[in-house]
């Protein structure tokens, strides 16, 4: 036992040095801690938390501020359910059927490892929008040859979502994007450049999208409560829908309840007036155009 849990702290230190990240907390079971494994651990910047009391443990992780990758030794189903995958967490846990039975999401870095002869195998376990657990290898690692990832980065990785379903909002505003509609009426598809684009996306990332609209008809402006947004950003912050491809300005106020991306196409507005006979620039300019 004591020999694993070395190991296991030998895999746990390698792979924060993969990761990039600074911290290290160690949850194993104090019968399991040896002298041979407080060797490893000198001059190491490592937390070591006991397992035995789990509440202790989960204490720990929430006073965690600084990247840290939380390892635990205990393989059982219970440990696992009892925890919390948080995003922007790092873990590297005994690989278990209780892995399927968690909440991740696209981005939760969760890593198993499996014994197999001096050998310890590591898959990486995540899921799109809340679907079902993705597990897939990543690498390998052992006491001679060290960590050894050889499927490429993280994003290059989770390139298949699994056909998840992705509902796009949408309004009819050419040239941006408009729905396409059958004879009945009924919406049946999308056209234009930023809706094409994401089917581009969906067909490189095996994602379907489906398609939904406001029913007041708005782009998303705050109502008088000042907190309660209407349109397509309301659908956005209460979470009915996942992306719009409509073209939506991006204000400040907007930034603060959506994310956007990169500006895909930028406007830029601009008043005019008549040409001033005047032969030094006119500052007022701007004013002039409102006189009666």
């Amino acid at each position: 036992m004591s020999s694993n849990v070395a190991d296991v702290i030998k895999l746990a230190m390698d792979l924060r040095e993969g990761l990039g990240v600074s911290g290290l907390l160690l949850g194993l079971s104090e019968i399991d801690l040896c002298l041979h494994c407080l060797d490893i651990l000198a001059n190491e910047s490592v937390t070591i938390s006991y397992l035995d009391n789990l509440t202790d443990f989960k204490a720990e992780l929430e006073r965690l501020h600084d990247p840290t990758l939380v390892t635990i030794q205990d393989s059982s189903n219970s440990i696992v359910s009892e925890l919390s995958f948080k995003p922007g967490s790092f873990w590297l846990i005994p690989r278990t059927d209780g892995i399927a039975n968690t909440s991740l999401r696209l981005d939760s870095q969760l890593y198993s490892f499996e014994s197999q002869g001096s050998e310890s195998i590591l898959h990486e376990h995540y899921a799109a929008k809340g679907g079902r657990v993705i597990t897939q290898f990543v690498g390998n690692w052992s006491p001679t040859e060290g960590l050894n990832i050889t499927q490429g980065e993280m994003w290059d990785r989770r390139l298949d979502l699994m056909g998840v379903e992705l509902t796009n909002g949408l309004l009819n505003a050419l040239p941006y994007g408009a729905f396409e509609y059958d004879a009945n009426g009924a919406i049946v598809g999308s056209f234009g450049p930023f809706p094409e684009a994401l089917d581009y996306l969906a067909k490189k990332l095996n994602f379907t999208v489906a398609l939904a609209t406001p029913a007041d008809g708005k782009w998303g402006s705050l109502e008088a409560d000042g907190t309660t947004w209407n349109g397509l950003m309301g659908l956005l912050a209460e979470g009915k829908i996942d992306i719009s491809t409509a073209g939506l300005a991006q204000t400040e106020m907007r930034m603060g309840a959506a994310d956007f991306t990169v500006p895909l196409l930028p406007i830029t507005t601009t008043l005019i007036a008549p040409t001033s006979k005047a032969e030094q620039t006119n500052f007022w300019v701007y004013l002039e155009i409102f006189q009666v």
